[in-house]
């Protein structure tokens, strides 16, 4: 389970980074390094990055992203301390959720772009709050 959690979240890390990469103009979206079932389309997916869903009090996702993920990453080497914080953990773990359900929404109704990454952290997330939630 705590190879899961380490997996899970090392997948979110790397799609929270190349959104903020692909936002910072630091790599192309489309860059040939990246497995094109991953890459953003810049008519599509990459488009995403400039709308107002695209971040949370003024500030981009992926950046709250980067720090979850982190922060799931370092816990997962030490499991004492998620006794600790499980109460903290399953709360911004289902605010997580909460989010990529409105976000989801706006995917697939308000803007219209089938997004794979986004929907993938989404599943992380959803992923992580049920371990959360009913594993630990």
């Amino acid at each position: 389970m705590n190879l899961l959690l380490t997996l899970l979240s090392f997948i979110g890390f790397f799609i929270s980074c190349y959104f903020a990469l692909v936002y910072h103009k630091l790599i192309r979206p489309d860059a040939p390094f990246i497995p094109s079932f991953c890459r953003l389309d810049e008519k599509s997916c990459g488009s995403i990055l400039e709308t107002p869903e695209a971040s949370l009090f003024r500030i981009p996702n992926f950046y709250f992203g980067i720090v979850y993920y982190t922060v799931l990453i370092v816990l997962s080497f030490f499991p004492h301390l998620f006794q600790d914080g499980l109460f903290e953990l399953r709360l911004v773990s289902g605010f997580t959720v909460f989010i990529g359900i409105i976000l989801t929404y706006s995917l697939l109704w308000k803007i219209k772009v089938h997004c794979v990454l986004c929907f993938t952290t989404h599943v992380i997330n959803l992923l992580l709050f049920l371990i959360f939630l009913f594993l630990l």
